[in-house]
């Protein structure tokens, strides 16, 4: 409920208003919150209003490359909801954001972030149509590789370094005690992070969690991934996904069990 209400509050104040108007930080700010709620609740409706507000900041500074960024960040967001309830929209969305992605990387070749992001990407691109993995995976992978060395210090490169290794299968070089080696790196580097800039991305801790704990859960370690589920919902109640499956899920296999 008090997300909501601090939605409306944003909304009735920014969406009536162009960033050139207000502080580009305030209203950046009040996207990436949109976007993120969005997200967490799985609600469409706020998934595009943040992405609409990226784009008309992106509008008044067309070479701003943070910009252009948060705008295939939305994408990715939506993407992933589209990917589970609408995936005949789910194709356009993925291309514009990889599009935008590829052409920030033209400009910004060793940029970890845009690398990570388009890593991301490529793997829901993959999971929409699996006959893709043999050309979208390796690039995935190198994305991913190159996000980790170009910044180290990068929560979400090795966040898209762990996802990698959870899906590429054993043969290829995929790893489960990798990927939860660097699903663990990913939430303490988030979690020991220091102060940032409100333009720069900030999105990926609670995703970290989550998987952390959906890998605890691959290996059999219940206990942890009870542990790591609940830590998300101290941080974010309304994160859906968790409060509505991999948690009852979860809970319902110690019921079986006992």
């Amino acid at each position: 409920m008090k997300y909501l209400q601090f939605i409306l509050l944003l909304l009735t104040f920014f969406v009536l208003q162009a960033p050139a108007q207000s502080d580009l930080h305030d209203f950046i700010g009040a996207a990436k919150e949109t976007v993120e709620h969005g997200s967490i609740g799985s609600d469409k409706s706020l998934l595009m209003q943040g992405h609409s507000m990226f784009e008309r900041a992106l509008a008044m500074e067309p070479d701003n490359l943070l910009l252009q960024y948060h705008v295939a960040y939305a994408e990715y967001r939506l993407m992933t909801y589209l990917l589970n309830r609408e995936k005949d929209r789910f194709d356009p969305v993925a291309d514009k954001a990889v599009e935008r992605l590829e052409r920030i990387l033209r400009r910004k070749p060793d940029w970890s972030e845009a690398q990570a992001l388009l890593s991301a990407i490529h793997g829901l691109q993959i999971a929409k149509n699996w006959t893709r993995a043999l050309t979208l995976g390796p690039k995935a992978n190198s994305l991913a590789q190159q996000a980790t060395e170009n910044h180290p210090e990068n929560p979400r490169a090795w966040l898209m370094h762990a996802a990698q290794k959870l899906n590429t299968p054993r043969m290829f070089g995929g790893s489960i005690d990798e990927a939860l080696d660097a699903y663990k790196k990913s939430v303490e580097l988030f979690e020991n992070r220091g102060e940032y800039d409100a333009l720069e991305p900030s999105w990926g801790y609670t995703d970290a969690l989550v998987w952390l704990g959906i890998t605890y859960e691959r290996l059999d370690r219940d206990e942890d991934a009870l542990a790591v589920f609940e830590k998300v919902l101290e941080i974010e109640p309304d994160y859906a996904w968790v409060k509505y499956s991999l948690l009852p899920a979860l809970e319902e296999k110690f019921v079986e069990n006992e």
